[in-house]
């Protein structure tokens, strides 16, 4: 029995004729389809609401192109009623070195710089921090000020973070022997582990909070957040006990995770080193945390994966292509970490799928980066190898980045194009995810 089919769903507009007042369409006939193209001036005259509910079934991309109508389209897909229904489902990876920022386009297939023009301080003196939605946070020179902005709507906001060495809600300044004439305040007490800045984004207020611990000597563990709701700086519970922070802090599931680690008195007047994985509850502003037990084996990376926090850890230094995700169970107060079954692509083959014959893997430097149902393995590939024309031996190796994407919704594995424009003898990059929104206000 032959099946009717459906027709395509289209929008209907009823005009009046041709004239002063009507909507002038014009309908050119091509074979056997009818080309209509209307008055620019009938966009103008629909009903705001009708406009908003034709706007919210549109593709992401074209709300960003018709940004650029005009003003009043602008402030309209910017506003609660459309942004909130209008975000990119699909994180992109945003990496830096010494202040420019390169993003990944999945509609070039390609990596190009994001601009950051419209900010009031160079980029040279930004560094890359944390990231929460579409929004991007960059510490300054000036320790304790940052600058937050959303790269899609251009829109930024400076914050000064209250130092000094009272008691009340500031932030103690670290001493100079914390600090590394080279860099910045923040970017030093960052990479040595004495603070971590992260972020926690709202996704149904649009809102963020911006939280910064610290656990330098002399810092009273202070943990200071600015809520952009109030566009206030607050003063909460202390960090736990520790000595130094390791891995990046991630958001998952409203709550900001990082780890601790430290050394502590054992029975016998022996001294012990522990690591913790400490969790700040962006609700109730409390802190906690639980042990990492030593045989997991060496801690990687904390991950983000459907809402839910994965530790990365190598069971073996030795053997890099080994590496375990173990998932953060919780039930009220308490909180376990639990083997986490992941697919062998994910495990020991990652590192053979991502090498190549002539251009392999370094393997010591594979990182991973979650978001809902989509991870990033990022490596460091050899491109080539430089000839000493004095020995004629190979001398420096000449490095770029190689980048897969694992989807868990439809289970599949997809390799991004190379970046060659970096190198190994560069520096350290900084790696984050960044989900587009029109939704996310500075």
């Amino acid at each position: 029995m032959a099946t009717r089919r459906r027709p395509k769903l289209s929008l209907v507009l009823r005009c009046d004729p041709p004239g002063p007042s009507g909507c002038n369409n014009v309908i050119k006939t091509t074979g056997k389809e009818n080309v209509v193209t209307l008055n620019p001036s009938l966009w103008e005259k629909l009903p705001e609401n009708l406009l908003e509910q034709i706007l919210a079934k549109l593709p992401f991309s074209a709300l960003i192109r018709f940004c650029c109508v005009s003003k009043r389209w602008k402030n309209l897909l910017l506003s609660n009623e459309i942004s909130t229904r209008c975000n990119s489902s699909m994180p992109v990876l945003v990496h830096s070195l010494a202040g420019p920022l390169t993003v990944y386009s999945p509609t070039r297939s390609g990596w190009e710089k994001l601009p950051v023009s419209y900010l009031p301080i160079d980029v040279s003196q930004l560094s890359l921090v944390a990231s929460a939605s579409g929004l991007l946070c960059f510490s300054t020179d000036t320790f304790g000020k940052f600058v937050v902005c959303n790269p899609l709507t251009k829109t930024y906001r400076i914050l000064q973070m209250p130092c000094g060495n009272g008691q009340g809600c500031v932030m103690p300044v670290p001493s100079p022997l914390h600090l590394n004439r080279d860099e910045s305040g923040m970017n030093c007490m960052i990479r040595l582990g004495y603070l971590r800045v992260g972020m926690v984004f709202n996704e149904d207020t649009g809102f963020y909070k911006l939280v910064v611990a610290s656990i330098y000597d002399g810092s009273g563990r202070t943990t200071l957040v600015y809520d952009s709701c109030y566009r206030i700086w607050k003063k909460v519970a202390i960090v736990p006990q520790g000595k130094f922070f390791r891995m990046k802090a991630i958001t998952a599931g409203g709550n900001l995770y990082c780890g601790i680690t430290g050394v502590e008195s054992v029975a016998g007047g022996e001294s012990g080193g522990f690591a913790k994985l400490a969790r700040y509850d962006a609700e109730k502003e409390t802190w906690s945390a639980t042990l990492i037990p030593a045989h997991l084996g060496f801690l990687r990376k904390l991950v983000e994966h459907r809402d839910r926090l994965l530790l990365l850890v190598r069971p073996n230094w030795q053997i890099a292509e080994t590496f375990d995700f173990f998932e953060l169970q919780e039930a009220g107060n308490k909180m376990w970490l639990a083997s986490k079954y992941m697919p062998r692509m994910l495990m020991d083959s990652v590192y053979a799928a991502m090498s190549r014959p002539n251009n392999p893997i370094l393997r010591s430097y594979i990182k991973c980066f979650g978001h809902g149902d989509i991870m990033y393995f990022v490596g460091i590939c050899v491109k080539r190898a430089e000839t000493d024309p004095a020995n004629n031996r190979c001398g420096r190796s000449i490095t770029g980045l190689r980048v897969w994407t694992h989807d868990f919704s439809t289970n599949s594995c997809l390799r991004l194009s190379d970046w060659e424009d970096w190198d190994l003898d560069n520096g350290p990059l900084s790696y984050h995810l960044l989900s587009p929104s029109l939704h996310a206000q500075v």
